[in-house]
């Protein structure tokens, strides 16, 4: 048992010390306001496929086809994209698998990318339906998914749901692993909202680095021309 006197100290000591400071990061003065369909945004592939969902309302603009560029070995990769991104950061992991023989199809979630943005309660079961849907349309009965950060959520939920449709499932750095919950209280989506219109520009940008940054072990293996996807999710106003 701690004894009282001892726990008084150590919270006192803890006072005591200085609070850390986050080093001030300033954001570039090139960043414009971008399309939110990122019709701006340069895609990995020309060749879009143009989808409709009968599900709420669901339209996919920015699903790419990809087919081999080598001699084909018979299998598909589906790629799902993370919550700060869509299709088009995929495109040198696009240009390794189709050189590889690999036809490689990436979706843009409902809400996301070039899709539409219906103001709609999100879930995976609906995105892992419409990914389905994608599939039948473009008639792939099997294929290995890869789901990044919360894509690997939805690549969890997708091969639960679709097993006879799911090769292999690779997730890499997915989040959903723990509960957040225990880590920090509810906050809502209004709150969350007004949060982020209360941030000015050089906070957008030290929070999509620090974002970005987390996916890096070591902060040496950042290079610079990273900075393009911090551009592009700090460049909505």
């Amino acid at each position: 048992m701690i004894q009282v006197p001892l726990l008084a100290a150590a919270l006192a000591q803890a006072a005591a010390q200085p609070a850390r400071t986050q080093p001030q990061v300033t954001a570039p003065t090139d960043v414009k306001p971008g399309s939110i369909n990122l019709d701006d945004v340069e895609y990995p592939c020309t060749r879009l496929v143009r989808l409709v969902s009968d599900l709420r309302a669901g339209r996919s603009d920015g699903d790419m086809d990809v087919p081999p560029a080598g001699q084909p070995n018979g299998r598909t990769v589906v790629l799902f994209h993370g919550m700060n991104f869509s299709g088009f950061y995929f495109a040198g992991l696009i240009d390794v698998l189709r050189k590889e023989g690999f036809r490689v199809v990436v979706t843009d979630q409902i809400g996301f990318g070039r899709s539409s943005k219906p103001i709609i309660p999100y879930n995976f079961h609906d995105m892992a339906l419409n990914s389905k849907r994608v599939l039948d349309q473009l008639g792939i009965r099997k294929a290995m998914i890869v789901g990044h950060s919360m894509g690997g959520m939805l690549a969890a939920r997708f091969a639960a749901s679709y097993p006879d449709v799911t090769e292999k499932v690779v997730l890499y750095a997915p989040i959903g692993l723990t509960d957040a919950r225990w880590e920090r209280p509810y906050r809502s989506t209004d709150d969350a909202y007004k949060a982020r219109l209360a941030q000015n520009h050089d906070q957008e940008w030290a929070q999509a680095l620090g974002t970005l940054k987390r996916y890096f072990p070591k902060p040496e293996t950042w290079k610079p021309e990273y900075d393009r996807m911090a551009r592009i999710m700090t460049r909505g106003r």
